[in-house]
């Protein structure tokens, strides 16, 4: 259902006591002022509603505190919120911290330990705060949070949340996608969406993927591999069939294993000897059997190729031309 007269909101139940309060982005076109999303992006919170607790899971994007709080509020009276838990400090999730701690100054925040420095770094204000262990389990009313340090998926701060009566693992970065999803949940896997996942996966958490094979076991076995449904902070809930193809998906990405013979070649070129050199590794590519791409004169839109690339350069002072420079790099 959509929260009010607000058809960008959407609150709704994805269990019995969860619910699910999403904000349809339409309007950034550059994820962190960086990132080119024509498609658009979501920020996903969750609250849980229990016995004797009400858990919040992260917020939305600074700016839209507001409308947050109105979401919020459709639901329950803020002033009963009990606890918030911060996946990740990053202000697309943290964003409306202190909006809340405004409504509610009982609230206690939950977080990795680097979390609670960070809180007040970054919004001025000092609220209640209880640090969480790896593997830690805290009980709220009739549900149990074990909570999983997953350092560098993508900040060092991250953590994940895993509610074990239901099965399921609320990951903030983690499994996002840029898109506006028609649905609020998926229980399989379209090619569309994997394509999503892809972009978000080399934008956001390719650079750290060291980190994501041990982190990705790690939940898995903090959880006893018992997953039902997977929570990110942007993109649709995913259930059932997907839940397994999400996680292959990851193993995927993050050992570059080709999803088909499709390269990029982006270059820029002054005076055509690049040009040269590119057209004969396009011919070489071609004849070794791969659909190439060729983007000249420069990477204007980052996060268009998530795909195997050759960059191409000019020399310019001392190096490579600045858009192909930043092209390498991310």
């Amino acid at each position: 259902m959509t929260s009010g007269s607000d058809s960008n909101v959407i609150v709704t139940r994805v269990s019995r006591d969860l619910f699910i309060l999403r904000y349809n982005d339409l309007f950034t076109k550059y994820f962190e002022a960086l990132w080119e999303i024509p498609e658009g992006v979501t920020y996903n919170s969750y609250l849980l509603l229990s016995d004797n607790a009400t858990v919040l899971f992260d917020t939305w994007k600074r700016g839209l505190e507001t409308r947050f709080l109105d979401a919020l509020s459709s639901i329950i009276d803020i002033r009963d919120l009990n606890y918030v838990v911060i996946h990740h400090m990053e202000p697309d999730h943290s964003g409306s911290i202190k909006a809340l701690y405004e409504r509610n100054r009982n609230i206690t925040f939950i977080g990795h330990p680097m979390v609670n420095r960070m809180i007040s770094s970054f919004y001025g204000v000092v609220p209640r705060f209880k640090a969480v262990k790896d593997g830690e389990v805290l009980t709220m009313g009739s549900y149990e949070l074990k909570f999983i340090h997953v350092p560098w998926l993508h900040w060092p701060e991250t953590i994940v949340s895993y509610v074990t009566q239901i099965n399921a693992l609320l990951t903030c970065d983690v499994f996002g996608a840029y898109t506006i999803p028609k649905s609020v949940a998926l229980d399989h896997m379209p090619s569309d969406y994997a394509a999503s996942m892809r972009k978000y996966f080399v934008n956001i958490i390719g650079f750290y993927r060291d980190n994501v094979i041990k982190n990705l076991d790690k939940i898995l076995n903090a959880v006893g591999n018992k997953i039902s449904m997977i929570l990110p902070s942007h993109g649709a809930v995913i259930e059932g069939d997907a839940v397994n193809e999400a996680i292959n998906l990851y193993r995927e990405f993050t050992l570059k294993t080709p999803i088909d013979r499709r390269v990029v070649l982006v270059y820029s070129s002054m005076y055509r000897f690049i040009d040269h050199i590119m057209s004969y590794v396009n011919d070489t590519l071609r004849n070794w059997g791969f659909d190439v791409l060729t983007s000249s004169p420069a990477l204007k839109g980052c996060g268009r190729f998530p795909r195997p690339a050759f960059i191409g350069s000019s020399g310019w002072v001392h190096g490579v031309a600045p858009g192909q420079h930043r092209g390498a790099f991310l």
